[in-house]
């Protein structure tokens, strides 16, 4: 084993837990923008950005985004649509879960 392993390893796990840490930062404040309570979005971010790759990450804030910026709102059906079109099943079960998770204890 290398002399610098005993150094290296615990660097690159601090790291990584950096990087989970500023991800969740991140979302949690990509929902706050989007209207949720700090409360409600640190504890939705969590499950969301362990669950989640960055680009599904990316996708369900691009539908937040023009969620948010329909004029009006968008309907429930069209939010449906735009949701069905975006997500994969995986995001989509990442997502149900993190609301069963936070809000109804599950």
């Amino acid at each position: 084993m290398p002399k610098f392993f005993p150094v290296l390893l615990p660097a690159l796990l601090l790291a990584v837990s950096g990087c989970a840490a500023t991800k969740r930062a991140h979302v949690s404040t990509a929902l706050q923008d989007a209207g949720m309570t700090e409360a409600d979005a640190r504890c939705l971010a969590k499950p969301l950005v362990r669950d989640l790759n960055t680009s599904q990450l990316k996708t369900l804030k691009r539908i937040s985004v023009l969620a948010k910026s329909e004029s009006g709102g968008m309907s429930e059906e069209q939010l449906m649509a735009t949701l069905h079109e975006n997500l994969d099943p995986q995001t989509v079960e990442a997502v149900i879960g993190a609301v069963s998770e936070c809000f109804m204890g599950g």
